[in-house]
């Protein structure tokens, strides 16, 4: 695997430069110190589990309130109509916002496979 060297680092060995173009003509790594690896693999997998805690967060909120029910919603609220539904809207979002906050900062303090067996979908993380 190649990596791209950062400053800091302690890279094992120099490998090249780097074909990629926004990463153009910066050293490359191959890197064997296990303790990186490990860490940037943590890194990797929260980035990733983050973005499926987003994912069903979203899926959540467009299931009660597909795209086109939360523009109308949002369009009666602006023209001073019918605040009850924009409320009750926000507060179901704000809800679920709780939920999915709490499961990314609970997920970082997990281990790998401890992370890997969380059922993100279980209702049981969203509160709702």
């Amino acid at each position: 695997m190649r990596y791209i060297k950062r400053d800091g680092g302690s890279p094992s060995r120099i490998t090249g430069t780097s074909s990629i173009p926004q990463f153009a003509g910066q050293e490359t790594v191959e890197e064997t110190d296990t303790e990186y690896l490990a860490f940037t693999k943590a890194v990797e997998n929260a980035t990733r589990r983050n973005a499926l805690i987003k994912k069903e967060f979203a899926k959540r909120i467009t299931a009660v309130y597909p795209m086109t029910k939360q523009i109308n919603i949002i369009t009666d609220w602006l023209a001073g109509n019918n605040q009850e539904p924009f409320d009750a809207m926000r507060t179901f979002i704000d809800t679920l916002r709780s939920g999915s906050d709490a499961l990314e900062t609970s997920s970082a303090l997990l281990s790998f496979d401890v992370l890997a067996a969380l059922d993100i979908t279980d209702n049981v993380h969203w509160s709702v």
